[in-house]
């Protein structure tokens, strides 16, 4: 738990970051290439595109145009608008293709366009689509794979803690109101993390 941080903001950030982080490890991208994060002003996306740029990695980021100055601030180097052109202004930005994709928001073949050959696409739901044209390659991660890495975690509380991995909570609710969650998490548009208190109970 970072230092200064309140449980509820605590809460909302370690899987998701350290999602990102097994992705980012997967792929060992040098400094100077190019990943294109989907669903990047989601909260797997947002730790993606500041962990990613941390280590000089060119950010490009796909998501709503309204998130930009946000995803700017994080480290994204190009911010897409999400739209069926998304991929064309993809290559507008990277003629040669992005050398990989986090692909948080399970875009899968749609996004492959987008990719160099023999390029990357991490997926984060299992039953990825197989071989891709180009020798693009599909590559499931599995953040439980990591749930004991506590070298990593205590690294991503020291990030948290400096600032680089923002915390973004969107509401939090008594554990007596879970079904209120549900309902808003279902309704969708929140940016951060819904929480569950249980307090008193």
């Amino acid at each position: 738990m970072p230092k200064e941080v309140e449980f509820p903001a605590a809460a909302s950030f370690l899987m998701n970051a350290l999602t990102a982080r097994n992705a980012l490890d997967t792929l060992k991208l040098p400094r100077g290439a190019s990943l294109l994060v989907t669903g990047a002003a989601g909260a797997v996306g947002t730790h993606a595109v500041a962990l990613a740029h941390s280590e000089g990695v060119r950010v490009v980021a796909i998501a709503s145009a309204e998130d930009e100055a946000f995803l700017r601030a994080a480290g994204a180097d190009d911010v897409i608008p999400r739209g069926d052109d998304a991929v064309e202004r993809v290559r507008d930005a990277v003629p040669t293709g992005v050398d990989a994709v986090l692909d948080a928001a399970g875009l899968g073949r749609e996004v492959a366009p987008a990719v160099r050959d023999k390029g990357t696409i991490i997926t984060l739901r299992p039953g990825s689509d197989g071989s891709l044209e180009r020798g693009i390659e599909p590559v499931f991660v599995n953040v439980r794979e990591r749930v004991a890495d506590h070298a990593a975690i205590a690294r991503l509380g020291q990030q948290v803690a400096s600032g680089l991995l923002a915390l973004r909570v969107a509401a939090i609710y008594p554990a007596a109101e879970a079904a209120a969650a549900h309902r808003q998490l279902e309704e969708g548009g929140q940016r951060g993390r819904l929480i569950l208190t249980f307090d008193g109970v």
